[in-house]
């Protein structure tokens, strides 16, 4: 293999990025890479340390310090993938004594459909969607393998999923993500019905038989995650912040395009239009081939892009979407939503800073709207 000239000094974020995509896709050897502290650091923040330990492992030299770092990190994903895959044989046997059918969507299933290891493909949760009526039977579920439900705001209008935790004995975390609407925002929660995944699901036997979406379906969603999640802030090890694109979305992404015969392209942008985010498709399918020389389809040659209302949605700012979501749906819901959002109950603030000194649920409301502020400023910049 041909090793193309490397800049002298790789300072910025894209330049770094741009390298990690260059390794992710064996374009140049991973080994030839000054790796920098902000190199591994950024190969965390993207999910895809692991994926460029497997390049190093192709290379044969195992230099320190240089394979040290992003070999320590890719057993620790393997030794968390263990555990996880452990959890969800027990989560998913319990779910079937009660009669559950719970299909599993973005990167718990893209790591066992797509990647050579599931542990390749970096998360901390698995999502799952259940229809509404066997909610109360997967709480108990839940429960009785000993996941413990995080606390969040209560009420409809605030969020269609919740959170359940389990911590492992050595102390790492595991979450499942239950869904009963594919996403809390109004504007995307039914695009996709549980009944409508379910319907071209398939099992993994890996996964105790869980369905799984199809690669179509997952290509869709995948590809209005990446959009949802565009203007995020991440937190890496040195404190610094970064907003923006992962690369780990946009690999998926190219995995998916990959998996597609002509007939799964022409199924996937019908039904893309049909839901309103053929736009973000197409969106995101350029992001991934400007990274990782995605094929384009067919499809994208001189076609006509149609904007949908959840297209438009997902390229408002972060502030833009909060306000589409108040008051986008009727004086009725807005005023129940604001409700539910300002002015909780005592019994969930005096939960969420159960470590405050001071346990007044006046101030406590204070306290969590002066945090909210500050929070959507930043959101508000990061999308500027």
């Amino acid at each position: 293999m041909a090793v193309p000239t490397l800049p002298r000094a790789v300072n910025t974020d894209e330049q770094i990025d741009s390298l990690l995509a260059d390794v992710v896709l064996d374009r140049i050897p991973a080994t030839s890479v000054n790796c920098s502290d902000n190199f591994f650091e950024r190969a965390c923040l993207h999910g895809v340390a692991s994926l460029v330990y497997e390049r190093v492992k192709a290379t044969g030299e195992f230099t320190a310090p240089f394979a040290t770092r992003f070999r320590q990190e890719a057993i620790a994903r393997a030794m968390w993938e263990l555990r996880h895959r452990t959890l969800l044989s027990h989560v998913m046997a319990a779910l079937r004594d009660r009669g559950v059918l719970p299909v599993c969507f973005k990167g718990t299933a893209l790591a066992y459909g797509l990647y050579q290891q599931p542990h390749h493909r970096s998360r901390g949760d698995t999502d799952l969607i259940v229809p509404l009526r066997a909610l109360a039977a997967t709480r108990s579920a839940f429960q009785s393998v000993g996941l413990h439900r995080q606390n969040s705001l209560p009420g409809d209008s605030v969020h269609a999923q919740e959170v359940w935790l389990w911590r492992g004995r050595e102390g790492d975390v595991h979450a499942i993500d239950l869904h009963w609407r594919i996403n809390n925002a109004r504007a995307l929660g039914d695009l996709f019905s549980y009944e409508e995944l379910h319907a071209t699901a398939h099992g993994l036997p890996l996964l105790g038989n869980l369905a799984v979406t199809d690669n179509v379906n997952s290509l869709i969603i995948a590809a209005f995650h990446r959009a949802v999640h565009q203007f995020d802030r991440h937190t890496v090890s040195t404190g610094s912040v970064h907003s923006g694109e992962r690369l780990c979305w946009l690999y998926d992404i190219h995995l998916l395009s990959q998996t597609l015969t002509r007939e799964d392209w022409d199924r996937a942008f019908s039904l893309a239009r049909s839901k309103g985010v053929e736009a973000t498709l197409v969106q995101s399918l350029r992001l991934a081939h400007a990274r990782f020389e995605t094929p384009l389809p067919d499809q994208l040659s001189g076609a006509t892009v149609h904007w949908g209302l959840a297209d438009r949605y997902l390229q408002k700012s972060p502030l833009q979407r909060e306000f589409a979501e108040v008051f986008g749906w009727g004086i009725g819901r807005a005023a129940r939503h604001l409700s539910d959002v300002i002015l909780p109950p005592g019994d969930y603030m005096r939960s969420k800073y159960a470590a405050a000194r001071c346990g007044w649920v006046p101030w406590l409301h204070v306290r969590r709207w002066a945090e909210g502020f500050l929070k959507r400023v930043a959101m508000s910049r990061a999308g500027a």
